[in-house]
This record gives structure tokens, C-alpha cells and sequence, in this order.
């Protein structure tokens, strides 16, 4: 069997060019309202030259969800300090979230573009939560062992509601077009997180903080 070729550095900017016009438009318009000829016109290239990349507007989708996810994921991953305690790390993670989707797409618009790309038949389904249910619940599971979440509880069950109640902050304060549209951290760790910190610990609550190299010009 012949191998296919190897991409050229032409075809690798092609490529890109429409991932990153797929990625403009699918965040913007959704992708449902989004014709193949919009992402023709914004990436400057041909019909042909769309389908010699991507076998369906669907598929590209799917990549477009994917990169977007884990460049996400990557960024504020980053921004918490890795020698914090875990329930530390929990507390930073809602901040770092917040502060890399000001830089990147909205939680809520990569679920949206997911949301769409369950119903194409030839794309694969995306789920944007996944990589932060096993964050959160196996940083969990290290707090319960610390002493600082009570270990009675189901540490899957507490991810799950820290997930979904930040997402669901997220999508209110996206929607309301509110000025400051980061979620309200200081009240999440409040009601949320504290909410679900064990009586094994008398700690005081610890200090957030992330990398220094995520301060940026503080």
C-alpha cells in the first residue's frame, strides 16, 4: 500500500487557515448557521481545497471542538501552582478557568458547538466536560485523603456539581452580557467549594494563587 504524501508547508497553512475560520465562525454564528462558502470566503481557499483537508464540515467541526478544548484545558492547567495542597489546587482552578477563557472561547460556546456536532451522523461526539470531571474528581479524591474534603462522600458525585454549578455561572454571566463576564469566583469558593470542605480540618482557608508564570504583569 502506497503511503499517503507527507503535507507540504502550503498545505499545513492551508489547513490552518480554515481551522482557524471554522473556529471564528462556529464560536460566532454557531454551526449549525454556518455554510461551508463562509468558511471558504474567511480562509481565502477553494472548494476543493476544503475537502482535500476535511471530509465534511462536520468533521472539521469536531477538530475545531477538540483543539479548542484542550488549548482550554492546557492554559489553565498552567496556571495553577502544582505544589499547592490538592483542595489548594482546587481552589485556584476556578480562577484559572475563568482567566483562560477570557483569552480563549467561552465554556459555554465550546458546549454549544459540541451540542451541534451530536447530531451530524459522521462526526464523532466531543464532550467539553470530561478532561475537568477527572481533574476536579481526582483532585478530590487527594483533598478527601488529606483531610480536607470529608471522605464519606462520593468524590465523582462532588466534581460533578463543582463542573456543572461554574459552567452554570459561566453561561449566566455569558448570556446576561454583564460587563464583567467572568463568573463570580469569591462567591463559587463561598458556597460551592467550602460547602463541601470536611470538619476533619481546623486549616484556615488556604490561599489561592497560581503559577507565577501565569501572573502575567501583576
Amino acid at each position: 500500500m502506497v503511503p499517503p504524501p507527507a503535507p507540504t508547508e502550503r498545505g499545513t497553512e492551508t489547513r490552518q487557515r480554515i481551522l482557524d475560520a471554522a473556529s471564528q465562525l462556529f464560536l460566532e454564528r454557531g454551526f449549525t448557521q454556518t455554510p461551508v462558502s463562509a468558511i471558504l470566503t474567511v480562509a481565502g481557499v477553494t472548494k476543493g481545497g476544503f475537502y482535500f483537508h476535511f471530509a465534511s464540515k462536520a468533521v472539521l467541526g469536531r477538530e475545531v471542538a477538540l483543539t479548542s478544548c484542550h488549548a482550554q484545558q492546557a492554559m489553565a492547567m498552567e496556571m495553577v501552582d502544582p505544589t499547592l495542597s490538592a483542595f489548594e489546587q482546587l481552589m485556584a482552578m476556578p480562577q484559572a478557568v475563568a482567566t483562560s477563557t477570557a483569552e480563549m472561547p467561552p465554556i459555554v460556546l465550546l458546549g454549544r458547538l459540541c451540542l451541534d456536532l451530536r447530531a451530524e451522523p459522521d462526526a464523532e461526539a466531543v464532550d467539553p466536560f470530561a478532561f475537568w470531571f477527572t481533574t476536579i474528581g481526582d483532585l478530590v479524591r487527594r483533598a478527601q485523603e488529606d483531610g480536607d474534603i470529608d471522605p464519606g462522600r462520593d468524590p465523582d458525585r462532588i466534581a460533578y456539581h463543582l463542573v456543572t454549578s461554574y459552567v452554570g455561572m459561566d453561561y449566566i454571566a455569558s448570556t446576561r452580557g454583564d460587563e464583567e463576564p467572568r463568573p463570580d469566583i469569591d462567591s463559587y469558593l463561598d458556597f460551592v467549594l467550602h460547602g463541601i470542605r470536611g470538619q476533619t480540618s481546623d486549616a484556615a482557608r488556604p490561599t489561592t494563587r497560581i503559577s507565577d508564570s501565569a501572573k502575567g504583569d501583576e
